[in-house]
């Protein structure tokens, strides 16, 4: 979500609650997680989730 003074703000890709993060407890995603994300965006908008 966002990042400020070296710390970073997240939020679980369906909504939710938001958590703070350290850099170093942080990692990119794997194209595996990065497909999962996707299809849970695409997913979640054809059935209005998140309307």
């Amino acid at each position: 979500m966002a990042h400020e003074d070296g710390h970073y703000f997240l939020r679980p890709l369906g909504g939710g609650r938001e958590w703070e993060a350290r850099p170093e407890d942080l990692a990119p995603l794997t194209p595996q997680e990065a497909l999962r994300a996707k299809l849970t965006a695409v997913n979640a908008r054809s059935t209005g989730a998140n309307r």
